[in-house]
């Protein structure tokens, strides 16, 4: 679905005279479109030049959810026309993950936050609270090191160069932010006290369960099908194994970075 352009007689830039067909002026190579409009078309301006918001997206979401592997495999093969683009899916999907938490959960994090208490358990609860808030971010940081350990473990003739992987991790992680979007909906529409008490609890269990169970066999499904190498479930343990011994190493940095930062701003309180 192309972009609706709100054109003008003339280019904004150089003044050009412009026939109503041209795109973009003649003289200077300004897009012929209207900047000056509502929120609301600005907005879909936005989801349709950065992410690409049209019926690509939709059809793009059953293969991403229900056939492993099956976008990254006709990416790489060049048959890029029927679904949306991998960066521009990344970016849509964890916009929507990082949203969603900001917007249901704002207000929960205040309240951890500035809740009266002394110093030094309003120190410890601003730990916690950049803590929860971060972590997602060391994930997201966290992509492009997956696909190197990927690549370490699966890298063929036929794939060779890091682009296939960082393709394959951008894929996988764009399936997590559309699992984590729904768990973030669920645990707003669901609230739940500490501990094991519901039945609700129960049903969120078998849900968790289920989605880990899920991921591993999408993983296992989408590791042959894009690199099809022997001994995909040996390999997919030993990348298993080495992504979560680094992502260990990387948010454990990641706690002591804010502890430096966290301690640095006590000291400077004193």
């Amino acid at each position: 679905m192309g972009k609706k352009r709100r054109k003008a007689n003339s280019c904004f830039n150089c003044k050009t005279a412009l026939r109503a067909k041209e795109n973009y002026c003649p003289n200077c190579g300004q897009e012929n479109h209207n900047k000056q409009a509502s929120t609301r078309v600005l907005f879909s301006d936005f989801l349709q030049d950065y992410i690409g918001f049209d019926n690509k997206l939709i059809h793009s979401l059953k293969p991403l959810v229900f056939h492993p592997g099956e976008m990254t495999k006709k990416f790489l093969e060049g048959k890029r026309r029927q679904y949306i683009p991998p960066i521009r899916m990344f970016l849509f999907l964890s916009f929507l993950y990082f949203g969603t938490s900001l917007i249901l959960f704002s207000n929960a994090e205040t309240s951890i936050t500035f809740n009266g208490n002394t110093p030094n358990d309003q120190l410890t609860n601003d730990f916690t609270d950049a803590y929860r808030r971060n972590l997602n971010l060391v994930m997201f940081f966290f992509m492009p090191i997956q696909a190197l350990l990927i690549m370490l473990v699966y890298r063929s003739k036929e794939r060779k160069y890091y682009v296939n992987f960082f393709v394959y991790t951008v894929h996988l992680y764009s399936f997590l932010f559309l699992i984590g979007t729904l768990f973030e909906f669920l645990d707003w529409a669901l609230p739940r006290e500490e501990g094991i008490t519901s039945v609700v609890d129960y049903i969120m269990i078998g849900i968790y369960s289920l989605t880990v169970g899920y991921f591993i066999y999408y993983c296992i499904v989408s590791l042959k099908r894009v690199f099809n190498k022997k001994r995909n479930i040996l390999r997919f343990v030993i990348v298993l194994l080495l992504s979560i011994a680094v992502f260990i190493a990387v948010f454990l940095g990641f706690i002591l970075l804010l502890g430096w930062i966290y301690g640095m701003l006590d000291s400077a309180s004193v």
